[in-house]
């Protein structure tokens, strides 16, 4: 087994064991739309955890109700950011005296997204052949925020269109995580659009949240809103 899928190993098992902790007897919990924070109880970095979900207008806001709460507990507690808001709140957590480090040491722990060229002016989409560029897409993801395909220009992506009632998606989507860590270094991103929830409409935010959560997917899961994709699934094209 490669270092990075033991670093991933690694980090699910601080993120499970940090939920059990703050589920139990000593545990406590508090969570916004912008930031969570789990409290095992114990004075242990490895188990109390700020996760920064999304940033708005006042991204200072989330993380000092992170700060407070910690501090009204006397605990230490480590920053987890989303890899896509890693850019965005670095230099201000670095300021608050929050340090980037490696998983096993205080402090915050970021894996930014790769930098992404602009689209060339006038693309087109054309269809799902080979060699065909894909049409753009605006769909909603698991924090509810707006995410196109051309975002990801220059990488390679993966669009997994899936429904949550469909079995066969359920098998692929516990590998999905594996899969896109294991190549991201490469340039590889992977994106899941959900076509229909268990009643056949389109997931809401919770629903994105749960098969998120479930299969402990960190990558964008997206729901299909408006009918882009019509066709059976599972279904995959790069």
């Amino acid at each position: 087994m490669d270092a990075r899928t033991l670093a991933a190993l690694d980090r699910n098992y601080r993120l499970a064991s940090a939920e059990m902790f703050a589920n139990s007897d000593k545990g406590a919990s508090f969570e916004t739309s912008d930031v969570h924070c789990v409290s095992s109880g114990y004075p242990l970095i490895d188990f109390n955890w700020a996760f920064l979900k999304r940033l708005d207008s006042e991204p200072a806001r989330a993380i000092e109700r992170a700060e407070r709460y910690f501090e009204e507990r006397r605990t230490p507690f480590r920053f987890v950011v989303r890899g896509d808001l890693a850019g965005a709140c670095e230099a201000l957590l670095e300021s608050r005296g929050h340090l980037r480090h490696p998983m096993t040491n205080p402090g915050m722990s970021i894996t930014p997204l790769r930098d992404s060229p602009a689209p060339p002016a006038g693309l087109e989409g054309q269809g799902y052949a080979v060699g065909d560029v894909l049409e753009d897409f605006r769909m909603p993801d698991q924090q509810w925020e707006t995410t196109t395909l051309w975002q990801f220009y220059g990488n390679v992506i993966l669009v997994d269109i899936s429904t949550m009632w469909c079995s066969p998606c359920q098998a692929i989507a516990v590998d999905v995580q594996g899969t896109a860590d294991d190549f991201r270094d490469e340039g590889f991103v992977y994106v899941t659009v959900l076509a229909q929830d268990m009643g056949s409409t389109p997931p809401d935010q919770a629903e994105l949240n749960l098969w998120a959560d479930s299969f402990g997917i960190n990558e964008p899961v997206l729901s299909d809103q408006d009918g882009w994709y019509v066709g059976a699934v599972p279904s995959a094209t790069f």
